[in-house]
């Protein structure tokens, strides 16, 4: 006969092993086998907030317009590469005009006088007659008419505070 004696303690069965782990568990024990060294999630780390610096430092001088200096020197880089890709049908006059237009927007370019998003055509006109390594008269003629079309949409100068 059982009487409910709550003094005793009778023999509880021994607790179900759990199907998933507990969060308790999981910290309480040793700690895990690493999978990558250490280095590499620094590195990753390092890496991740250079590319976010980068991005912000980027962002900022885009906003106080100094990305129109940085395209003044790649045009003015991209003009000198040219010059050795001249093909023997290139006329000295079509050099002198476009060195000149060319001179004339960079100068727009460092004044303010021209926005980034017009240079647009001319940059596409200077990418695809360099593609080949060889600029032709044609071409020439297309890069002027395209630095022109540029000087046409001029953007009046910024007032610095």
């Amino acid at each position: 006969m059982q009487t409910a004696n709550f003094s005793e303690n009778p023999e509880a069965p021994p607790p179900a092993e759990p199907r998933f782990p507990r969060p308790a568990d999981y910290y309480s024990g040793p700690a895990p086998h690493r999978v990558l060294p250490q280095w590499a999630t620094l590195g990753c780390g390092g890496l991740a907030v250079l590319v976010l610096l980068v991005i912000f430092v980027g962002a900022a001088l885009v906003t106080r317009g100094s990305l129109s200096s940085f395209l003044d020197l790649v045009v003015g880089m991209s003009v000198g590469e040219m010059k050795g890709m001249y093909t023997a049908d290139v006329k000295p006059q079509q050099k002198q005009a476009l060195d000149a237009e060319i001179e004339r927007l960079r100068g727009d370019l460092r004044a303010g006088r021209t926005s980034m998003q017009t240079l647009e055509p001319l940059l596409r006109a200077m990418r695809s007659a360099m593609a080949d390594t060889k600029v032709d008269g044609p071409e020439v003629d297309g890069m002027i008419t395209a630095a022109k079309k540029v000087q046409t949409k001029k953007t009046p100068p910024r007032h610095q505070p």
